[in-house]
């Protein structure tokens, strides 16, 4: 099961920019991830997951499912991530298209790059 948090905020809300409709989505995502792993099926979750809490929750759903837990991180540099939202937000109305400032601001406050401690797969 592919689970986007994207694909819900488009569906559920009327923008991708409300903290307090996001954090509801994450952990109905969560809910439903942990019932998917419990039913034998496997999970990929598409979100940021910028901070080592949010990882180790993650950690911590698949363990208490007895699922198998990877990370799978794309490290990619800031100037690239901006050019692909601009190249993202072509095809997206107005209101879920992502400002390159925000962006910048919250890769700088909230971004904890993974450690390998984290059971990652790095894809550079």
């Amino acid at each position: 099961m592919f689970l986007s948090e994207d694909d819900f905020m488009e569906k559920l809300y009327s923008t991708y920019y409300d903290d307090d409709q996001r954090n509801r989505v994450a952990s109905l995502q969560r809910d439903l991830a942990f019932e998917i792993l419990n039913s034998g099926c496997n999970v990929v979750m598409d979100a940021g997951f910028w901070s080592f809490e949010e990882r180790k929750l993650l950690r911590e759903i698949a363990k208490n499912a007895n699922a198998h837990f990877e990370l799978h991180y794309m490290k990619t540099p800031l100037h690239i991530l901006k050019q692909r939202i601009k190249i993202r937000n072509i095809d997206l109305a107005k209101e879920f298209q992502t400002k390159l400032e925000d962006v910048e601001n919250a890769y700088h406050k909230y971004f904890q790059e993974p450690v390998d401690e984290e059971g990652l797969v790095i894809h550079i």
